[in-house]
């Protein structure tokens, strides 16, 4: 029986690995495309201001007078655009920071619990003791097992 377990214990930590390694490889892969995204993005961006830049040589006053008004037309559009898109990045921010305040608050009463539902449960000494034999690791304690009197 117990070997069983094992190998299914082996399998399924195979399936595992398999199942991690997929997911790497799928982050890799949409990483590889929002990149690429990015690139085709700033390529076209780039291709824009050069029409717009581009020397013309034009038959009339009246036609480079034209020509430049559809030009600051669409800066305007776009420079309307930008403003639009700070401001929505700007309240997002906000939004975000107002989050992070409440989980911050909502995490400091748990804290203020957690200690005093220790101090309640061990003495100092026991609390000290347990401190020492435990490690502090990159994402939390290791504390070792105990029994409480």
């Amino acid at each position: 029986m117990q070997q069983k377990l094992v190998v299914g214990g082996k399998a399924l930590e195979e399936t595992e690995k398999e199942k991690a390694k997929e997911l790497r490889e799928m982050q890799l892969a949409l990483e590889k495309q929002k990149q690429k995204e990015q690139e085709l993005f700033e390529e076209n961006k780039k291709k824009e201001e050069e029409v717009l830049m581009v020397e013309k040589q034009y038959k009339s006053l009246q036609e480079e007078v034209e020509e430049n008004r559809k030009i600051i037309k669409q800066l305007r559009t776009r420079y309307k655009a930008s403003l639009q898109e700070i401001e929505d990045i700007k309240k997002e921010n906000q939004e975000q920071e107002a989050e992070n305040l409440l989980t911050i608050r909502n995490q400091a009463l748990d804290l203020q619990f957690y200690k005093e539902l220790v101090k309640n449960l061990l003495k100092p000494e026991e609390l000290n003791h347990i401190r020492a034999k435990s490690t502090n690791l990159e994402d939390g304690w290791k504390i070792p097992p105990f029994v409480l009197k």
